[in-house]
């Protein structure tokens, strides 16, 4: 759908900004929606385009905002952080997109999508640096890096060089705006019930992460993924299924194609072979010479934030995996961790839900964690179901990082103390990377 005159861009995120440059390099009319003062959001605009761009409008997404009057644009470019839900959607009856999908207008090259509750990171970062040893070039972005609008834009400049494959991170709140958006190879890694306050059950989670299949040539994953969920996949490509259900021949496996290659990694966790073992069937199937895979499994350390190992700092094994925002995140997290010293585990951040409290986490590592240290906004409500529990759970609140530092250097002289929130972070950060800098900061 090229053909088109008037947009509106609602949200002025990663996605949204770059929807927005290039929705203005094709002279397009825009709504700009957002939330804010229109001095800020004007500043937004002329820092990506310059004060001379003036072909826009601004609506402030606040009580009493209307899009009535702009009936005539030909669509919505949503960012994904805003739910199809959202009260301004209500009245103006448009077809809703990304800026993924808008941008997938603009693409021939090959595509490799990939998603899941927990690994999508990594797995797209080591694909990535699989390419960088391999004869391909590849764009990554989506959920992670930049934009797909921005490499879309960077074909006018006269440096531009066409990129072998598109690779891309996507979320479930991307893969609900998607239509005709289409992909070489679509991958779902695993299906834990996540983002609560956008979903009412796992059976709508799931279907919004299985629009990934659409239109795709081929599907990947996890053998009896599905069934275990007690959802029907909504879609029915040729599906390569992978069987990752024994850890031990995943490794055999991988040790195959060089001896040690396993123990000679820089990621720890039976996960990350999970997320490894996606990435080798990926290039098996593209008939990628798995050289790339070996080199790339000697020089990747790892995703920032990601169960990242930062040292041992005054005995003390820190790992800092801020990036979790739910449980089978800070589960898979604490599996990785085998050492029979004393382990400390840091949960809590913004709270989604009353009901997002797991007392069966709790139980299932009672014996596993030495001391829990609750924080944040989820961290006080935890604390209260636990007071109100029978569960006999070693815990102590704190309210912030600087506390539990406080409270580490003056009452723990060795251990582990693994920082996997199993929230998201808006109670006191402005998102997952602001968290785990500011944790790194705090404790090396």
């Amino acid at each position: 759908m090229k053909d088109f005159k008037k947009v509106i861009i609602i949200g002025l995120g990663v996605s949204g900004r770059s929807a927005l440059r290039l929705m203005s390099s094709l002279n397009k009319e825009i709504v700009i929606v957002n939330k804010g003062q229109v001095s800020h959001i004007e500043t937004l605009i002329q820092n990506d385009l310059g004060p001379e761009f003036t072909n826009y409008e601004i609506v402030l997404d606040e009580k009493g905002a209307t899009l009535e009057h702009h009936g005539d644009a030909d669509f919505i470019i949503l960012s994904p952080g805003i739910p199809r839900d959202h009260a301004l959607l209500n009245e103006i009856d448009l077809p809703i997109y990304n800026e993924v999908e808008v941008a997938s207008w603009y693409i021939d090259e090959p595509i490799i999508a990939i998603t899941g509750t927990n690994g999508k990171t990594t797995t797209v970062s080591f694909l990535s640096e699989c390419f960088k040893h391999s004869k391909y070039s590849c764009f990554t972005g989506g959920n992670i890096g930049f934009g797909l609008c921005d490499y879309v834009l960077s074909k006018n400049a006269d440096s531009f060089k066409k990129c072998d494959f598109i690779l891309l991170e996507l979320s479930s709140f991307q893969l609900e705006s998607i239509k005709s958006f289409r992909s070489q190879v679509a991958a779902v890694l695993n299906i834990t019930f996540s983002h609560g306050e956008r979903y009412q059950n796992l059976s709508d989670y799931a279907l919004a992460k299985g629009e990934i299949f659409k239109n795709t040539e081929l599907g990947v994953f996890p053998k009896g993924l599905w069934e275990s969920l007690g959802v029907k996949c909504p879609y029915n490509p040729t599906f390569q299924i992978l069987d990752i259900s024994d850890s031990q021949l995943i490794k055999n496996e991988l040790n195959d194609l060089h001896e040690g290659l396993v123990d000679g990694l820089h990621i720890h966790g039976a996960h990350n072979l999970y997320n490894l073992y996606f990435a080798k069937k990926i290039l098996e199937y593209l008939e990628i010479d798995l050289d790339c895979f070996k080199k790339a499994c000697d020089t990747f350390k790892g995703v920032e934030y990601r169960f990242q190992y930062l040292g041992n700092i005054n005995n003390i094994h820190i790992y800092n995996d801020a990036k979790s925002t739910n449980w089978q995140a800070t589960e898979t997290a604490l599996n990785a961790i085998d050492s029979d010293m004393n382990v400390y585990s840091i949960i809590g951040g913004s709270l989604r839900g009353e009901n997002d409290y797991s007392e069966d986490f709790f139980k299932n590592y009672q014996e596993k964690v030495t001391t829990f240290i609750l924080t944040g906004e989820s961290g006080h409500y935890i604390k209260e179901q636990l007071e109100n529990s029978l569960c006999d759970i070693n815990y102590i609140y704190l309210e912030n990082l600087r506390e539990i530092k406080k409270f580490l250097d003056s009452e723990v002289s060795s251990g582990v103390l693994v920082y996997s929130p199993a929230f998201p972070s808006f109670d006191q950060f402005k998102n997952y990377i602001e968290r785990g800098d500011s944790f790194t900061k705090i404790f090396t």
